[in-house]
């Protein structure tokens, strides 16, 4: 007999090759013919003579971990903004003596940068997505910095008010820019704990702002204009320091090895749902990476999977993007779905300023509470907000990674804590003992912000190409409410003199805003069609 062998081949519905195999003492030779590009591979096999040693595969290496020192530069950013933010409220009296102002004449510089904030919000949101964060944020951050400074120059109302309406202005460029890049960097079961974290050092920069200008006061012995140019200095280097290393694309930074980009590429898969969006895992058994990639859009969605029956040979159209005949203003203006996150925001935001504007003057005026016991209890709410971001974070993504669902981890987590929120104010509205009603009133910043971690992750859930203008919708809303509810409060004092009412006010805030929540379906994207809406 023959030493050749033959062996059949059949490709699809052809006949493509027949090749020989020939039986050697050293190796034998297998020629393959695969795929319509005919390409034929060798792979060679050692026999059993062969002396040589058989190399072992070498272990894929570790995913790099830059995509938490994105987290950590997000998160200084967001402590170094606040306390330049908050600086003002602590130097009140000094600039007010200086310059020559009344309160009335003060409150016009703070409306100043809140009304400017506001402004900005949609038109940072829209330069975000249309240049990518990394250009937008350092020069949010430079010309904030750099207004920070200026307030030593200002003589007068006027300057006071023109530039802190800059400062307000240039801020409004800090959110919208972070979640993009939160939603480029970080898995969706990652993305509650960096919204948490963001959250936190907001409320940590809130904290420090006045210890900050304190202890340049009392002991370098600066006046209020020093103390703005000393703490301008931070914003300024942290903007040249993050130009200069971040990176809009993941793939486009040095330090990001190919598993870390294949950890920030996967999405969970929704097990047991049949909602929109949510089933992340192809029949092919790949997943699917919601960002695109070398000019696709931002929320496209590429499969990763080497099965040739996956969807990678034929992917379907993005969901995550309005067709170009249709405006993104007209998407969202006409969205059911965004209504509701811009209003459960506006609820939130509203709510939650009573404790950076109205609170102390309620403890205060409540018996019992000496100046010591305001101070000491003025500040407990913001260590509540603190610990609920970062919890509410931790819980949200364990939650999406146990149970797959958007449904759980977001909208379960928000509607519940929202609700026991509101249930610690109706309580406190009730006792009369000034310390009871202090830590049921801190238990209900703990589940609000547990809760309210879910508005920012599901800007990025939903808002696919357009995330930062998503957002930017979103927080413009919450910052009108935060300017609106402050306002409601004093004249409902003045009216009645009595403080429960604003508590029971915000009971019912908290309701609507779980109701909100309760009918937003946070599946898919705000883009698609879904039938919900």
């Amino acid at each position: 007999m023959s030493d050749e062998r033959g062996i059949l081949i059949a490709h699809s519905h052809h006949l493509t090759h027949i090749s020989s195999l020939t039986a050697h003492h050293a190796s034998r030779t297998w020629f393959v013919a695969i795929s319509p590009c005919w390409t034929v591979a060798s792979v060679s096999e050692p026999s059993s003579h062969d002396p040589s040693p058989v190399p072992s595969p070498q272990p894929p290496a570790p995913a790099t971990r830059v995509r938490y020192r994105v987290l950590a530069i997000f998160c200084i950013a967001a402590a170094i903004g606040y306390i330049q933010r908050y600086a003002i409220n602590y130097l009140n009296d000094a600039i007010r003596f200086d310059v020559g102002l009344n309160k009335d004449q003060m409150g016009w510089v703070m409306f100043s940068f809140f009304m400017a904030y506001a402004a900005m919000m949609l038109p940072s949101g829209w330069i975000a997505d249309r240049f990518g964060s990394r250009r937008m944020l350092a020069a949010c951050a430079l010309l904030w910095s750099i207004a920070t400074a200026l307030m030593a120059t200002a003589e007068n109302l006027a300057g006071l008010v023109t530039v802190w309406a800059v400062m307000g202005a240039a801020q409004a460029g800090l959110f919208p820019s972070a979640v993009i890049g939160l939603r480029r960097w970080l898995p969706a079961t990652r993305r509650a704990l960096a919204s948490g974290m963001l959250a936190s050092f907001m409320n940590v920069g809130a904290v420090l702002s006045p210890l900050a200008a304190g202890a340049l006061v009392e002991n370098a012995d600066f006046t209020w204009r020093e103390v703005f140019v000393c703490l301008a200095a931070p914003g300024v280097v942290w903007a040249v320091w993050y130009y200069a290393w971040y990176r809009d694309r993941p793939q486009d930074h040095r330090g990001v090895n190919a598993a870390e980009l294949a950890v920030i590429g996967s999405r969970i898969e929704d097990r047991g749902s049949r909602d929109e969006g949510e089933g992340s895992r192809t029949k092919g058994g790949g997943l699917r990476s919601e960002d695109g990639e070398d000019g696709a859009p931002l929320g496209s969605s590429t499969v990763l999977s080497l099965n040739p029956r996956s969807p990678i040979l034929n992917p379907s159209p993005s969901i995550l993007n309005p067709p170009s005949s249709t405006p993104v203003w007209l998407v969202l203006s006409t969205s059911p779905r965004m209504w509701l996150i811009c209003a459960q925001h506006f609820l939130r935001a509203a709510a939650q300023v009573f404790f950076g504007t109205w609170f102390a003057t309620f403890l205060r005026e409540s018996p019992g509470m000496s100046a010591d016991d305001v101070d000491w209890a003025s500040s407990l709410p913001p260590m509540m907000l603190i610990a609920g971001s970062l919890v509410g974070g931790v819980v949200s993504d364990w939650l999406l990674r146990a149970t797959g669902s958007r449904r759980v981890s977001r909208q379960g987590l928000a509607v519940v804590n929202l609700l026991l929120c509101a249930a610690m104010f109706f309580v406190a509205a009730t006792v009369d003992d000034i310390w009871t009603r202090v830590w049921l009133i801190c238990a209900g910043c703990f589940f609000m912000t547990i809760g309210g971690v879910s508005s920012y992750t599901i800007t990025m859930d939903l808002g696919g190409a357009y995330v930062a203008t998503v957002f930017s919708a979103m927080n413009m809303f919450g910052s009108l409410g935060s300017a609106a509810f402050p306002k409601y409060v004093g004249w409902l004092v003045h009216q009645t003199g009595n403080w429960d009412y604003v508590l029971y006010s915000i009971v019912a805030i908290y309701l609507v805003a779980a109701a909100c929540w309760a009918a937003i379906n946070p599946n898919g994207s705000l883009f698609e069609r879904a039938s919900d809406e």
